[in-house]
């Protein structure tokens, strides 16, 4: 396969294509190399992402006579606040809780109030999960 590396994204040379008044078809082809090579495109050497990687990003290199792959990390590890906030209860649940307190009716109030105790606990929990550093 080839192509060009236009602002780090590759562009690859078409399967077919007119030139000089002749169609070839199957232009982007090793058997074409020098006709590729003559019109700016060079042959991509793709290359699998290190196993270690856990969110690889793909990246093209020119290097003169080829484009290669290589890939960079950009997986990070989340913070106590992006695992506090994936962790917390639905918060629904504390604002069903306030209006079942606020409903006037004895039996919603009760069970508000379960709920509403309930949701604290789980928020709670969650926090010494995930302590800020």
């Amino acid at each position: 396969m080839y192509a060009k590396l236009i602002n780090k994204t590759l562009e690859y040379a078409p399967n077919s294509i007119i030139k000089n008044n002749i169609a070839y078809s199957n232009y982007n082809c090793d058997s074409n190399d020098a006709m590729l090579r003559e019109d700016g495109y060079k042959p991509v050497i793709l290359t699998e992402p290190p196993a270690e990687m856990r969110c690889p990003q793909k990246q093209y290199q020119d290097n003169g006579d080829i484009i290669s792959v290589y890939y960079i990390e950009t997986y990070q590890e989340p913070t106590y606040f992006d695992k506090r906030a994936a962790n917390y209860p639905d918060f629904r649940e504390y604002l069903d809780a306030q209006v079942k307190i606020n409903s006037n009716d004895e039996k919603l109030v009760a069970e508000g109030e379960i709920q509403l105790a309930t949701y604290c606990r789980n928020c709670l929990d969650v926090k010494n999960r995930f302590c800020k550093p």
